[in-house]
């Protein structure tokens, strides 16, 4: 069976859902959870996001030429400098911006990986894979830090804290595993899903964490006493993507559900249901702002909603086939979508004019991203490839 991912947390829409996970001890957290982080932690820039005019559209820069199976995941580097990208073929590889070169390729998973993405300060890159190991890997040169093993299934999902001192893993064993970094010291194991644990995040602020599980629910986790604050129910379907808002108030989930829910932090009150989609959402994302939230469908739309009151914006119409991806401009000003029709889209917001159609791809766009200065724009494929894109400029 294949499994795609795009990021932490999002299965593939034809996939049944998984059976029952194999039972979990429920075992106390490991006794160093006191000091799992900081509660003072690296944030990103609150400049005003740079406007980069994607208005003309965009055109291919580079193609990345190399991986031998499906891209499952990839990711800009902090300063914009590298490229990540994740593969069915058991590797990921590092690639120069906007050239597109091939810096390294990180051999050693023995399955594929779902999930990709770099530490805050850019040094590291952690990989998820379903051979159930997590690996931490240097940047740019490709060297392999550690192995994080303890998990017995398939890892989905990992994601730094915000001060980059730890790396969250979710996995179909029904925990969450918090590892030291570089050291990859076991930290703490987080149990209490009922059946396998889909996505991991950390706020903003490192002041907490969110895991979702196909037992519906999310719970939240206080840092770094690791103490349950709350689970969050309200779905009555698989939890496949949680997401804090860019100032910590608000979580997003996506679930098997026609609708999408945000939750107010750290209470746990469901503050809004996003109704609309005539199919299962797939993915959602916060503008940068924390302002809007977009949603993917499998009914071949995407909307933006207002955040927190989930008012409905705009709706965007045009794709043949499920959305996969979804990723707002730094800016707020654009929205890029991937789908299962082989193409990628690019929109005016809030208009929601169509500004251009990325129809370069022969299979499937699972994944989109803007680096964070919003100059480039990369879009990987079930083609086993990955494009980077730039804005059209008027003189041509």
């Amino acid at each position: 069976m294949r499994y795609s991912w795009l990021g932490c947390g999002l299965i593939i829409g034809f996939l049944l859902s998984f059976g029952p996970t194999p039972a979990v001890s429920p075992a106390e957290a490991s006794a160093g959870a006191a000091n799992a982080t900081d509660s003072q932690s690296v944030k990103e820039s609150e400049d005003e996001a740079p406007a980069v005019d994607w208005s003309r559209g965009a055109k291919e820069a580079a193609t990345l030429e190399g991986h031998e199976d499906d891209i499952l995941s990839l990711a800009f580097s902090p300063d914009g400098r590298y490229l990540a990208t994740a593969s069915y073929d058991k590797t990921a590889r590092l690639w120069k911006v906007p050239s597109g070169d091939l810096i390294a390729v990180l051999r050693g998973h023995e399955d594929g990986a779902p999930s990709s993405v770099f530490s805050p300060d850019g040094r590291y890159l952690a990989t998820a894979s379903f051979d159930h190991t997590a690996k931490l890997w240097e940047v740019p040169s490709g060297a392999h830090v550690k192995t994080l093993k303890g998990h017995r299934w398939t890892v989905w999902c990992v994601a730094f804290s915000p001060d980059g001192r730890y790396l969250a893993s979710a996995s179909s064993d029904g925990t969450a595993k918090l590892w030291q970094v570089p050291s990859g010291r076991l930290v703490a194991t987080l149990r209490g899903h009922g059946d396998l644990v889909s996505s991991v995040a950390f706020s903003p602020d490192g002041r907490y964490l969110a895991t979702g599980s196909y037992d519906n629910t999310v719970k939240l986790w206080e840092l770094p006493s690791l103490r349950l604050l709350a689970t969050l129910r309200g779905h009555n379907r698989e939890i496949w993507m949680v997401t804090f808002s860019p100032d910590g108030r608000y979580l997003a989930t996506g679930s098997w559900e026609e609708v999408a829910k945000l939750w107010e932090i750290p209470s746990g009150k469901q503050v809004a249901t996003l109704v609309g989609h005539q199919g299962v959402v797939q993915p959602v994302a916060f503008s940068h702002d924390g302002k809007f939230l977009a949603t993917g469908g499998m009914d071949h739309t995407a909307k933006v909603w207002t955040v927190p009151s989930g008012e409905l914006v705009t709706t965007l119409s045009g794709h043949r086939g499920a959305i996969r991806s979804v990723a707002f401009s730094p800016d707020g000003r654009y929205l890029a979508t991937g789908s299962i029709d082989g193409t990628a889209k690019l929109w005016e917001l809030p208009s929601g004019r169509l500004i251009s159609t990325l129809s370069s791809h022969s299979f499937w766009v699972e994944c989109v991203a803007f680096s964070r200065d919003g100059r480039y724009l990369a879009t990987g494929s079930w083609d086993s490839t990955a494009k980077l894109w730039v804005p059209v400029a008027g003189s041509d």
